[in-house]
């Protein structure tokens, strides 16, 4: 999504793509994740925005069809977290179903989870799962390998013929113990690349990497779709923390 030159960028592990590529690789797919702002956060370009010069992170079409003939994946899946990023998502959709038409691409995040319809108008865009994606996704695909009906998994925005059609629900993962640690070396840039990026808006020189301990929250906002979205608050046990962090700390 463009932005003022006067901004920090921020550049954080995509934690919930990490996860999810986890849970598919414990389960057998082959999975690549493509963390775009990463990738070329060093080298933005400038687009005029109703006479404002702004600044974009390019992701190339040239790139991208480079990166779809090496690695000839079935299935996509673009991740949309903020209304900021819907253009970009529904563009980078549209790129992908022109240069291989056959993908089977899903969106997912919280703004796909709450605007899964205006998504859905996008053709190119075959599925949304609404709400946490790491056992919806698991469980669609496997719904897709065995040619079975995805309606009957719930808490999906699809397609049948030209029809768009909703499976009510929301997923939510329960037990957050039961999750995998983010897989980082399913990553397509290096994981430096977060060290020396802006963390979380403050300039630090220490090796920081993000962990999840929670989610879900006690509270109940009226502008924030947090507690509808992701349900009450649900903790990870201190000792699952504890190995992640010893984990990360011996890798990276």
């Amino acid at each position: 999504s463009p932005y003022s030159a006067r901004e920090a960028v921020t550049i954080l592990p995509p934690l919930g793509l990490l996860s999810i590529g986890a849970v598919l690789e414990a389960s057998g797919h082959e999975v690549r994740i493509l963390d775009a702002m990463a990738r070329a956060w060093r080298r933005p370009v400038t687009v005029d925005r109703d006479g404002e010069a702004l600044c974009e992170i390019p992701l190339e079409e040239s790139y991208l069809k480079a990166l779809l003939a090496r690695l000839e994946p079935q299935v996509v899946g673009i991740s949309c977290l903020f209304a900021t990023a819907e253009e970009s998502t529904l563009a980078l959709a549209r790129t992908l179903r022109r240069l291989r038409p056959e993908l089977i691409i899903i969106v997912g995040g919280t703004n796909a989870s709450v605007r899964h319809a205006a998504m859905m108008r996008e053709r190119a865009i075959d599925y949304v799962v609404l709400g946490e994606g790491e056992h919806a996704v698991r469980a669609l695909l496997a719904l897709l390998e065995r040619g079975e009906d995805p309606a009957s998994l719930g808490g999906l925005a699809y397609r049948r013929g030209d029809e768009v059609l909703l499976a009510p629900g929301l997923h939510r993962v329960e037990s957050l113990d039961e999750l995998p640690f983010p897989a980082y070396h399913l990553l397509e840039v290096p994981v430096e690349e977060y060290f020396q990026g802006n963390s979380g808006g403050l300039s630090v020189e220490a090796r920081v990497l993000p962990i999840l301990t929670s989610r879900g929250c006690v509270l109940n906002c009226a502008f924030c779709a947090g507690r509808k979205l992701f349900g009450k608050w649900r903790a990870r046990a201190p000792a699952r923390v504890l190995e992640e962090l010893e984990e990360l700390q011996r890798r990276y």
